[in-house]
């Protein structure tokens, strides 16, 4: 995908609550750092969830009181140290649309 292509679509900067349903089943709590009608950016502190580039996804945002879900296929990942600790985030793209 070029770089073209992955921002074809508006992303907005945000600060929500979002939890990322892994393959595993199990869940992973959430920060939305961007987002945009057919992707989000989160971030977690949580290191033990397996999360892997081509894995689907399940995202949860909470987003003014309404929650929203949509499916999506990890695009990339990238770990730092951020504020004294240290935070995995995930680019993933949305299956279908979202409103923003």
């Amino acid at each position: 995908m070029s770089g073209d292509e992955r921002r074809a679509y508006e992303r907005f900067d945000a600060a929500l609550p979002a939890r990322a349903t892994l393959p595993s089943g199990a869940e992973v709590e959430c920060r939305v750092e961007n987002i945009g009608e057919l992707g989000v950016y989160l971030s977690t502190a949580d290191l033990d969830g397996v999360i892997e580039v081509g894995d689907t996804v399940r995202v949860s945002v909470v987003r003014e009181g309404v929650t929203i879900e949509r499916d999506g296929k990890v695009l990339r990942h990238d770990q730092e140290f951020t504020s004294g600790e240290i935070r995995r985030s995930f680019a993933i793209r949305f299956d279908t649309p979202i409103e923003v």
